[in-house]
């Protein structure tokens, strides 16, 4: 609300230059890098790419190559804000209970950084537009005396201006996270290194199971008559259903984890299988471990920039607010009011 005279004359000027953006009155384009557009654009390109029947793995960009910034050419409207939510508050809630932000709350802060580097880079069109009409007005001459040359936009890029980026935050919580929304192993090495262990781990004994499944002596001791899987997990340890009496003569096979209800047969965890499953599950515990730190540091880091996010959420919510404005004036079939220089409004 404007509680001054120049308040009033700038609140309404910027109403008139949203409008005329939302118009169309600008025939002009503006060129952005939108890394929300990119981000989908590549994760449309992977689905793609793994739906192809070509045996060839296509070459991965360098790392230069993804870094290079992406150009859209966007027409001079209002600013790229709309079908997205900008309330942070909850996710500050959630910081100052004292928690550690999640995947989904570092994600939306980060959503909301990406757009606000696009209305930083939507403010600054706006200027070069501002530019250009002042170049051209010069070379045609005095026709701006007459009223015939665009006036310049003033409050909507003082508005824009007022976004502030950390670049090293930004590029923080962008390389956070790869196209599936997880933590980035590239950004985070030590991640990708206990993933890969994990992995291998999880691979090696299921391939250990087969191998023990493929015995003949194995066999002749499954429990199959109830039709049920050959393999099941029970507390996290792999175990194959052997029947009561084959194991009662030849315990030394595995580990009894449970039985079924008849008690004619024990699910058993193969002996192979006990060292390389115990290695499985501090692997596991390793990793969530050092998903959590990350985690941890991410959210010390939106902590620090805290105030600079706030005032990032205001200026947005300022634009809002006056293409709200806007808009209701469009409904409402109304104008937007001149005033004059002692802030009064005339209706009439």
């Amino acid at each position: 609300t404007a509680t001054s005279v120049k308040g009033v004359h700038r609140r309404y000027t910027a109403v008139r230059e949203m409008e005329r953006l939302m118009d169309g009155r600008v025939s002009d384009n503006w060129v952005i890098y939108s890394r929300l557009q990119q981000k989908q654009e590549q994760q449309q390109q992977r689905r793609s790419q793994q739906k192809s029947t070509q045996q060839k793995r296509p070459p991965s960009p360098s790392n230069n190559q993804n870094k290079n910034r992406q150009l859209y050419r966007k027409p001079l409207m209002g600013p790229p804000i709309e079908n997205h939510s900008f309330d942070i508050q909850p996710i500050f809630d959630i910081i100052d209970e004292g928690k550690v932000l999640d995947g989904p709350e570092i994600l939306d802060v980060t959503t909301m950084l990406e757009i606000a580097v696009d209305v930083s880079d939507w403010g600054k069109a706006l200027e070069q537009y501002n530019e250009e009409m002042e170049d051209q007005n010069n070379s045609n001459g005095n026709g701006d005396d007459l009223g015939l040359q665009p006036k310049p936009f003033i409050e909507l890029p003082k508005l824009a201006s007022s976004i502030q980026i950390d670049p090293d935050f930004l590029s923080l919580l962008t390389d956070a996270f790869d196209d599936e929304g997880k933590l980035s192993s590239t950004t985070f090495p030590s991640l990708g290194r206990l993933r890969s262990k994990v992995r291998t781990l999880k691979r090696d004994i299921l391939s250990t199971v087969d191998s023990i499944l493929s015995l003949s002596s194995t066999k002749e001791r499954l429990a199959v008559e109830s039709g049920g899987a050959l393999t099941m997990e029970i507390n996290g340890r792999l175990v194959i259903p052997i029947s009561q009496d084959k194991y009662s003569q030849n315990s030394m096979m595995g580990i009894v984890h449970d039985a079924s209800r008849s008690g004619k047969t024990a699910y058993v965890e193969p002996t192979e299988i006990v060292g390389p499953t115990n290695e499985l599950r501090q692997a596991e515990g390793e990793l969530r471990a050092e998903e959590a730190r990350v985690w941890r540091e991410l959210t010390e880091s939106i902590i620090r920039h805290r105030k600079e996010l706030e005032r990032n959420v205001k200026v947005i919510g300022h634009l809002d607010v006056v293409m709200g404005r806007v808009r209701l004036g469009r409904k409402l079939e109304g104008c937007v009011p001149e005033v004059g220089e002692e802030g009064v409004v005339s209706v009439k």
